[in-house]
């Protein structure tokens, strides 16, 4: 036998041997090496690399109130012992600044009245505060008047009003005369109209106290006036 047809034989025999493995190796491959196809026809790498997602802070912009403006206060607490600019008219015998809490709507002061009606019928003393802020105020928006009142005696005869008036006292508005309801704080109020200051000089407040019984003399407390 020709020696090159045997080597040829064996080189054939040898193939036919390693053949399983070589195929076997081409398929290993082409699991972990050759990158998969996609359903594109595109290679993919086989560890998928993820953007991290960016985070977004939504800032909601929400407008900005208009602020309420504070109440302009004509000594409404009385907390510094003077008077500020409050004055009484007709038959008040007495008012001063009261340092007893007891007899304080808010804080440890208020305004003591002391007074007396000489006629029931056509008596009403009154104090009243005037100042330009006001009557630029009132020009302007109106507004609501407000005070707090306290009688310490048993009585159905005392009675008090709020009013706004020009610095004559010719032209006011005022609110309905109101029982003062003892041992406790009355509250009056009255609107303003924006209108009341377009014709005249609108700059006083004021408060009307009133009795039904002549030349007796009575008390009352007054607390936290305010314009609003």
């Amino acid at each position: 036998m020709d020696d090159s047809r045997v080597t040829r034989q064996q080189h054939l025999h040898l193939f036919w041997i390693l053949l399983p493995g070589c195929v076997g190796v081409l398929l290993l491959l082409s699991v972990f090496i050759i990158p998969p196809i996609t359903g594109n026809g595109t290679a993919s790498a086989s560890a998928s690399t993820s953007t991290p997602s960016q985070v977004v802070n939504t800032v909601v912009v929400k407008p900005t109130p208009t602020p309420t403006p504070s109440p302009v206060t004509f000594n409404g607490s009385f907390g510094n012992d003077t008077l500020q600019g409050w004055s009484k008219v007709g038959n008040i015998l007495a008012m001063h600044v009261n340092t007893n809490a007891k007899f304080a709507h808010s804080g440890s002061h208020s305004l003591q009245l002391i007074f007396q009606s000489q006629d029931a019928h056509k008596d009403f003393p009154y104090i009243y505060n005037q100042s330009p802020a006001l009557s630029s105020l009132i020009k302007l928006h109106g507004g609501t008047l407000t005070a707090y009142i306290y009688t310490p005696a048993q009585t159905k005869y005392l009675s008090a009003q709020l009013f706004v008036s020009n610095n004559q006292h010719k032209q006011y508005v005022s609110g309905a005369l109101h029982t003062l309801v003892a041992r406790k704080w009355n509250r009056l109020s009255i609107t303003i109209p924006s209108t009341v200051g377009k014709s005249f000089h609108w700059d006083r407040i004021g408060i009307q106290v009133h009795s039904n019984q002549d030349n007796v003399e009575n008390t009352v407390y007054i607390d936290d006036i305010q314009v609003h």
